[in-house]
């Protein structure tokens, strides 16, 4: 039996990862650590799916987010709300950088990373003008 939802590749990579984290500290069964590691393997598959050439790079990225970084849930709201308001193009284009831009030392590290897409790079200055602003609608 198969269901869907329609969630922005942000947001459950975020909750993912604090729900892997948390079962460090919640009290849990097998079964809880089967399905959290049923849900990783189907999120990988769609991640490799969904952005194809870019689709190991995109894991990669997933799971360097940091679930202890006290602030990772806070910059979900700018991210979500950037990935929200890209077209579905941008999205498959930018979305290594917005990934690469929940680092804890992004800001002090955008402005020394070398290559060729600075342009599809997420600047501090674009991150902090979407914080706290209303999603726009993702045209799914």
């Amino acid at each position: 039996m198969r269901y869907g939802a329609q969630i922005l590749w942000p947001v459950v990579l975020v909750q993912q990862r604090v729900l892997r984290a948390s079962l460090a500290y919640l009290d849990h069964s097998r079964k809880h650590q089967a399905i959290t590691y049923a849900l990783e393997a189907v999120l990988e598959d769609a991640l490799m799916e969904d952005f194809a050439r870019q689709g190991a790079a995109a894991v990669e990225r997933w799971q360097r987010l940091d679930p202890l970084d006290p602030d990772l849930l806070n910059k979900l709201d700018s991210r979500g709300a950037i990935f929200s308001s890209w077209t579905k193009a941008e999205r498959r284009r930018r979305f290594l950088n917005l990934l690469d831009s929940f680092d804890p030392i992004y800001d002090f590290t955008y402005s020394l990373r070398p290559g060729n897409t600075a342009a599809e790079r997420l600047s501090p200055s674009e991150l902090a003008a979407w914080e706290h602003a209303e999603w726009p609608d993702p045209r799914w």
